[in-house]
């Protein structure tokens, strides 16, 4: 097992952590405004309008990416720098 002190520098997997709960937060968030949108489009009822839904979506999708790609960026970050100690 390796742990990781905090104070030794290594915040990078903190915030590839982070970054990727957040990334699936946005993504289930992606889902459920697709799912609303879906619905508005074979004539359901939905108390948001089109226009509104389209640019959640736009939005959710794209910082569920950013997101995800700063969390493997970090990721990728931390094993590149990490040094165990002797």
């Amino acid at each position: 097992m390796v742990y990781v002190e905090s104070g030794q520098g290594h915040t990078s997997v903190f915030v590839s952590w982070a970054s990727l709960t957040i990334a699936i937060l946005f993504g289930i968030g992606f889902y459920y405004v697709s799912a609303k949108w879906l619905k508005q489009a074979y004539g359901g009822s939905v108390m948001i309008s089109e226009h509104t839904l389209e640019c959640l979506l736009d939005v959710l999708f794209w910082l569920t990416v950013a997101f995800f790609v700063a969390g493997l960026l970090s990721l990728v970050w931390f094993i590149a720098s990490y040094a165990p100690k002797s």
